[in-house]
């Protein structure tokens, strides 16, 4: 509109009046002025908790409400402050490189607890030190924010850092005026300090100067009060924002207000209905703007005193419009070409490579072929983030990692086969709870050693606890029982027809466990997650566009099928150790095909491995079909936990 109005006639700035209904918009429309707008007057106060440098220090204050102080006298802060204060644009102006950095190291190592002694640059180790009185949190602050100042000082911009300078004197303003009254009373509590400071910013609206006689009018509804303007553009012309629908809360109840002729609602309306009309009384043009978007309580609706405009004055109303239009979402398609083509003769025997085709890759495969190139062709892997608790990942790979260290001891006594008495010994052994903490603590804690299991943390360590007594508590069922592996990687090769050429394929995968009970050779999986040992049929696995598709019983099948070759004739019977159905009463790890009414419990692979070869030839073959292209899956509930969900543009689904 203003770049427009430079065009199209000769009205002077100081005749034209930007309009802040709501003034919380004044920060965007500072930064949507045009060039040519090179002077503003802004006659308006501007609140406080709006501003960056709020923000800013209520970030400080959480810093220090959170820090802590160990036994061995170390300081450390909370990662979440850290993050906030780190990414806050005052740092990034500061210095942003080291920041980056040191965010980067946080979420490597799963830092909860940053220690002091990590922050390198000046003005970190200003804002990151620990404070234990109200009258330091004072001269902290002013020390940060006075650094703040020499920032802005050096920025080559001038309109934006001029703001953000007035809102930093502001608060030393406040600051020293505190500063007075903790004179006169010695002892407050940081506490309190905390509570005064922000009551008082939230308060706390700031008054702009400017030069009435030049530049743009930029002021709130309040200010127009006995103003003319030959120009007028009105912003957030919204019901509920003008007038505002809030009316400040009272103990006296709005009948009374009425009988006694106190201030109400309607007189609220009445009033910012005459400012309305009488700004727009001598004005040559006026310009309405309303957000027909709607949100939270916000019904962009129009206000009241537009639909009044259109029905009583008679005027010549014209209403622009913007017609967004939905663009159509296009599906991602990544063309099959000779570099991928490269990329997967890495699991072929053509190259002298030790990748391999994984059950996981495959499952990966079948229920989006695009999820596949991205995590196994593009490399594209998870981002490093903070994990304030353990995540259904790390949950998996603690209690694996556990069960596979207790039974490897018991195993190196000399013992090969498992019996009763070593494991009632190993359950009620000390040694059970010990190996899982110590096993947690490398993992999630990356093996720091003033590193403490804290909140939820300590409830989960109980529940793998459980989960690994109940483990051995099943295996007392089966006593006595060879342990042939533990976590041990079994590879094997399988011949493919791909188009009008053969290829044989490297297949393989880290094996939970095998074992032996009697004359049957048993391939577990361990599922701490939601799994299911049921599956109506071999199509049924391999079929993408199944909701319920069991991916974690075509692992178990193909585990089965590489320790068949190294164990030929004998029974192979894939099995899964589900951690909630180990608490039932009949569990039985075994997996069960067919229907309802039509289910075999699978005792033996080789009575599957056929067709079950078959589809697997058939989708690995369309894997390294040159003409097979990597797209989206059109199962979208797939989508909802994937990594790369905001690549398709589908981040949205819930």
């Amino acid at each position: 509109i203003l770049e427009e109005r430079e065009l199209s006639d000769d009205v002077a700035s100081t005749e034209t009046a930007v309009v802040l209904c709501d003034e919380e918009l004044l920060m965007p429309l500072l930064m949507s002025v045009p060039q040519s707008a090179a002077e503003l007057n802004i006659t308006m106060g501007y609140p406080m908790k709006s501003t960056p440098v709020y923000g800013f220090t209520e970030a400080l204050l959480r810093l220090q409400h959170n820090s802590r102080l160990a036994r061995d006298g170390k300081v450390s802060f909370y990662y979440k402050d850290v993050q906030s204060i780190l990414l806050h644009p005052y740092m990034e102006k500061s210095d942003a490189e080291p920041g980056q950095s040191l965010l980067e190291e946080i979420a490597r190592r799963n830092l909860i607890q940053v220690d002091q002694e990590l922050f390198r640059t000046s003005f970190e180790k200003m804002i990151f030190t620990q404070l234990t009185e109200a009258d330091d949190l004072v001269v902290y602050l002013r020390s940060i924010f006075l650094h703040v100042l020499e920032i802005f000082a050096s920025d080559e911009d001038k309109l934006l850092p001029e703001l953000h300078r007035e809102f930093v004197l502001r608060i030393l303003m406040h600051l020293n005026r505190l500063e007075t009254l903790l004179a006169g009373h010695p002892g407050i509590p940081m506490v309190v300090f905390e509570r005064l400071f922000r009551k008082v910013l939230s308060l706390t609206r700031i008054p702009f100067e400017g030069e009435p006689l030049s530049g743009l009018q930029v002021m709130g509804i309040l200010e127009t009060r006995m103003l003319d303007f030959k120009h007028v553009i009105l912003m957030s012309m919204n019901e509920e924002v003008m007038p505002a629908s809030q009316f400040r809360h009272s103990y006296i109840p709005y009948a009374l207000r009425l009988a006694f002729g106190m201030p109400s609602r309607e007189d609220m309306d009445g009033i910012y209905a005459y400012y309305f009309n009488r700004l727009l009384q001598r004005a040559d043009r006026v310009d309405l703007l309303f957000n027909s978007t709607s949100e939270g309580v916000r019904t962009g609706e129009m206000s009241r005193y537009l639909h009044q405009l259109i029905y009583k004055r008679g005027l010549e109303i014209i209403r622009p419009g913007v017609e967004v239009m939905a663009r159509e979402r296009m599906p991602v398609v990544v063309k099959h070409s000779p570099d991928i083509d490269r990329k997967l003769s890495n699991y072929t025997t053509e190259k002298d490579s030790k990748k391999f085709l994984s059950p996981s890759a495959i499952n990966a495969y079948i229920d989006c072929s695009l999820k596949f190139y991205l995590r196994y062709l593009a490399r594209i892997g998870e981002r490093d983030e903070v994990e304030e608790e353990i995540g259904p990942a790390g949950f998996g790979t603690v209690v694996h990692e556990t069960i596979r260290i207790l039974y490897e001891e018991i195993s190196d006594q000399g013992k090969a086969v498992i019996d009763r008495e070593s494991l009632i010994a190993l359950r009620a052994s000390k040694r059970l709870g010990d190996v899982l903490t110590r096993i947690f603590m490398e993992h999630h804690y990356k093996g720091r050693r003033n590193a403490v299991p804290e909140g939820r943390n300590i409830i989960i360590l109980k529940v793998m606890l459980g989960y690994l007594k109940k483990i051995i508590e099943t295996d007392l069922k089966i006593t006595p029982f060879n342990l042939i592996s533990v976590e041990l990687t079994y590879r094997r090769e399988l011949e493919i027809g791909s188009g009008n050429k053969k290829r044989v394929l490297k297949i393989g995968g880290l094996i939970d466990r095998v074992d032996q009970v009697g004359n049957v050779l048993r391939v577990i999986d361990y599922k701490t997650g939601i799994a299911k040992r049921e599956f109506s049929s071999i199509d049924a696995l391999f079929n993408g566009s199944l909701s319920q598709r069991n991916g974690a019983a075509l692992q178990t099948l193909l585990y089965s099928w590489l320790v068949l070759e190294e164990h030929q004739g004998k029974q192979v019977s894939p099995g899964l150790y589900v951690m909630n159905s180990l608490y039932d009463a009949d569990f039985d790890p075994r997996l069960v095909m067919g229907t309802y009414r039509n289910r075999e419990v699978i005792e033996s692979f080789s009575k599957l491995e056929e067709p079950y070869l078959q589809r697997l030839k058939e989708v690995l073959g369309n894997l390294f079909d040159s003409g097979v292209d990597f797209i989206q899956t059109e199962n979208e509930t797939i989508c909802r936990y994937c990594d790369f969900s905001r690549i398709c543009s589908r981040q949205t689904l819930e």
